[in-house]
């Protein structure tokens, strides 16, 4: 859509329906979608390359070094940016639902269905960081000055230290549910949502 006016530019249609939310990097539009990973040209819509079609993305994709990474039914994958080739998954996170991977400092983070909110260093593949939660992890993580902010379906915010893995603070929502909104951090002040109606900012 033109941001000025409302009017429409283009429409990619996809077989299936899409949850992601899209990312934008060069002139590119990656979204997932009910049947794969896409692709499309910012300006005209065209459709560039699909990919891991026999998958289901409710997950958003994050872009870095050359590299679309995005959670699935059966982990994270991450595929080239230029052609949707050099198919990788990442083992040991399990299914990873609506929570969308962050990349920092060569390490891909993102919440699994399990409660489990896990690093895994962008090239080697290898678990870098792994924090327990008591139920699924569906928010996108922050990353800011070397500590993980992303809530829990337990309803609690975390705080967790990137190079130990271990807890810096909890804060705890009772019956609120932080899930699928995910945390924003500005001027030292923490943004997000819950399921109960509410919006808490919290000094970090």
């Amino acid at each position: 859509m033109d941001a000025a006016t409302g009017e429409k530019r283009w429409t990619a249609l996809t077989p299936s329906y899409v949850d992601s939310t899209p990312a934008l990097v060069d002139g590119v539009v990656y979204v997932g979608s009910g049947d794969g990973l896409r692709a499309v040209d910012a300006a005209t819509g065209t459709e560039r390359w699909s990919a891991l079609t026999d998958h289901t993305f409710s997950s958003s994709p994050a872009v870095a070094k050359g590299r679309v990474y995005i959670g699935g039914i059966d982990g994270l994958y991450a595929v080239n940016a230029s052609d949707g080739m050099g198919y990788e998954d990442f083992p040991g996170g399990g299914p990873v639902g609506s929570s969308s991977p962050t990349v920092a400092d060569g390490v891909v983070h993102v919440g699994g269905d399990k409660g489990d909110l896990y690093g895994v260093d962008a090239v080697t593949a290898k678990q870098r960081l792994k924090f327990p939660t008591a139920d699924s992890v569906d928010s996108r993580p922050a990353v800011v000055d070397g500590v993980l902010y992303f809530g829990s379906d337990d309803g609690n915010l975390y705080a967790v230290d990137v190079k130990t893995s271990e807890q810096k603070w909890r804060f705890s929502a009772g019956d609120s549910f932080f899930t699928p909104s995910s945390p924003v951090v500005s001027d030292g002040v923490l943004y997000i949502g819950s399921y109960a109606g509410k919006v808490y900012a919290i000094a970090v």
